[in-house]
């Protein structure tokens, strides 16, 4: 159980493969930097575990 409240962005998806979960990946990850860019926001993409409750594939 969570005790703390935080922001939090998630983003849910189904694939038939991993080679399809990959594409769509990809495709989300270019969608944030459209955005950011778009924006004018300065950023860094990282790699992150994705915790206890994190998904498999991506992290």
């Amino acid at each position: 159980m969570r005790g703390r409240e935080f922001i939090m962005k998630d983003a849910y998806s189904f694939h038939v493969d991993r080679a399809d979960c990959d594409r769509e990946y990809e495709n989300m990850f270019a969608t944030y930097r459209r955005i950011f860019d778009r924006c004018g926001l300065r950023y860094r993409p990282v790699e992150a575990d994705t915790g206890a409750i994190g998904a498999v594939g991506r992290t």
